[in-house]
């Protein structure tokens, strides 16, 4: 590497393998050694005759290999990002579940499971009902009376599900149930 004070002498031009690893990882070539720049040679990264080194016609040379080997992370590279990304939304979710927590906005899962189990019982015991309460009222009916008859069923099943009403007590719309 290059004394201090040297800097300025620097020759982009004609750059020993230390100074050109210096400047490259100035840079932002990340992961780089003066052994790398040697492992380099041996691929065909152009030299001066003197030893030393262009520090355009590496880049260039640089350039062009990178782009001859798209990037593949390895198996074990890709678990670890992975796994960062894993960590990172786990942390998000925590972060999100403290401050609703802290505001009182969360509800206990067997709570919410136990209401989407008796909505969805509900819902299952008005369809299956559905064709008994029905043949009572569409026996002799003209089709359009039928149809009515059957849209009204279904409307009030699907709007009982979506108002949350049991099968017990008056139904949402303030009819009787049947």
């Amino acid at each position: 590497m290059a004394k201090a004070g040297a800097s300025e002498t620097l020759n982009p031009l004609a750059m020993s393998g230390v100074d050109l690893c210096s400047t490259l990882l100035k840079a932002g070539v990340k992961h780089l050694t003066p052994a790398a720049i040697g492992a380099w040679v041996q691929k065909g990264c152009p030299r001066n005759p003197d030893k030393t080194y262009n520090v355009l016609k590496v880049l260039a040379w640089f350039v062009n290999e990178r782009a001859e080997i798209p990037y593949r992370p390895s198996a074990e590279t890709d678990e670890v990002e992975k796994e960062k990304l894993a960590v990172l939304r786990e942390r998000k979710l925590t972060l999100r579940q403290n401050r609703l927590a802290d505001a009182k906005q969360l509800v206990d899962r067997e709570e919410v499971r136990e209401e989407w189990m008796r909505r969805l019982h509900s819902f299952k015991s008005g369809l299956v009902t559905l064709a008994r309460v029905l043949v009572r009222e569409v026996v002799g009916q003209p089709a359009p009376v039928v149809q009515k008859a059957v849209d009204d069923r279904v409307n009030d099943v699907l709007r009982a599900y979506a108002e949350g009403w049991d099968g017990d007590g008056e139904l949402p719309t303030g009819e009787k149930k049947p």
